[in-house]
């Protein structure tokens, strides 16, 4: 995603017609590589129980703009925190998956990781 600022969703709605965000940034650039990719893998810091906001941010603009882009290929998320909502943000960012009906790469276990 890069570390330059990103801006919400505006909801104009015109992705819809243009099948990319009216904003021009790294999330348009994202599209065009998602659209030649075979699968995903999202990870993301913890911080209060949920994903990182940035990366929410993101997903919201890229999996609205261009469903297409991910329809039918794999994805996972993985996840890294100190103490607790891991199973949370596990879950929050597998909603995008299941919703542009993605295939979700499964584990024995968790995707997490644990830190001091």
């Amino acid at each position: 995603m890069g570390n330059k600022a990103l801006l919400d969703c505006l909801a104009c709605r015109q992705c819809k017609k243009l099948k990319k965000c009216i904003i021009n940034d790294e999330v348009n650039e994202f599209i065009e590589k998602a659209k030649k990719a075979d699968a995903f893998v999202f990870g993301s810091p913890v911080y209060f129980a949920y994903p990182s906001a940035r990366l929410l941010t993101f997903m919201d603009r890229a999996f609205y703009a261009y469903r297409e882009a991910f329809m039918y290929k794999s994805a996972t998320a993985v996840l890294s925190a100190r103490r607790a909502g891991t199973t949370t943000s596990f879950d929050v960012i597998n909603k995008y998956f299941t919703v542009a009906s993605m295939l979700v790469i499964s584990s024995t276990y968790w995707n997490h990781v644990y830190g001091g």
